[in-house]
């Protein structure tokens, strides 16, 4: 049972990170693709952009145009798989 218990705070322990992690890109995204490319998206496609990167490295449909923006993109698959795939020890 103790395992269990082990394996579900992990598990909720994640799902923070990844939460406060799409919080976080969120904001950088939008600052990147509406202030620093000018491409005037919603908030509602950033978070869907966000979204979609950090699950699944996106579709294609929103993508980021500079140097700087596809930097961040690639940052973020890099941190986000580097969280998910490495598990949390005590």
């Amino acid at each position: 049972m103790k395992f269990l218990y082990k394996i579900l705070d992990e598990i909720h322990e994640k799902f923070i990170i990844n939460l406060l992690l799409i919080i976080i890109f969120t904001g950088i995204n939008y600052f990147i693709l509406n202030i620093h490319e000018k491409q005037n998206l919603s908030l509602h496609d950033i978070v869907y952009f966000t979204i979609i990167t950090h699950f699944t490295i996106g579709y294609g449909d929103i993508s980021p145009k500079t140097l700087t923006g596809k930097t961040i993109t690639c940052l973020h698959v890099i941190l986000t798989w580097f969280i998910n795939l490495v598990p949390i020890r005590n």
